[in-house]
């Protein structure tokens, strides 16, 4: 009984009054126009929506917010974002290719980002995670689309990216957002200049 009181608890609550809706918990964000919120539960910690866009843009949105082992947490966060885009649907047989991963900032984070595309049978999708860290959790963005409708998502995608946050999770305002290039600078600063 009490597994399925925990499993039934909202993971955003709708903002009254803002336009954009806006949604908030552990995690926020604006609700594109016209999207609905279709899954939104969090249990033992960890939080996850589903969003859908209008039937024009044929686009799903997953807001994943996970605990994060401590195993996990000292990877690199470019290998965590590509293993979980590329192995999402492994057991069903869904085949998934890189296309591109880059890194950028999210929510005053480091977060990268991975394009594959996924074939299963005769269907194609295209999908985007985009993956970044909070003190204890780590949040991953997926954005899918069929191979031919990826553009039409693309300005309500990035609303969401611009608009979402971790409310509960402050970003140390001195911290780098790119600690690897802050080391990097440091260590280019210690050497010394004038060449050879």
């Amino acid at each position: 009984m009490l597994l399925l009181l925990t499993a039934c608890l909202a993971a955003v609550h709708p903002i009254p009054g803002t336009q954009p809706q806006q949604l908030l918990g552990q995690v926020a964000f604006e609700l594109p126009q016209d999207w609905e919120v279709v899954v939104n539960n969090r249990a033992f910690g960890n939080h996850h929506v589903l969003l859908r866009s209008p039937p024009a843009q044929q686009a799903v949105v997953t807001i994943d917010l996970v605990r994060e082992g401590r195993r996990t947490r000292e990877l690199d966060l470019r290998i965590v974002a590509e293993t979980y885009a590329l192995d999402r649907g492994r057991s069903l047989d869904i085949e998934a290719k890189l296309l591109a991963h880059h890194q950028l900032e999210v929510a005053d984070r480091e977060a990268w980002a991975v394009t594959v595309q996924r074939r299963h049978g005769p269907n194609e999708q295209l999908a985007s995670t985009v993956a970044l860290r909070g003190s204890e959790h780590l949040a991953l963005l997926t954005l899918s689309t069929p191979l031919e409708a990826g553009v039409a998502a693309a300005v309500p995608w990035g609303q969401i990216l611009d608009s979402f946050a971790l409310p509960g999770d402050p970003v140390d305002p001195n911290a780098p957002i790119f600690p690897r290039d802050a080391e990097l600078e440091n260590e280019l600063d210690g050497l010394p200049s004038g060449g050879l």
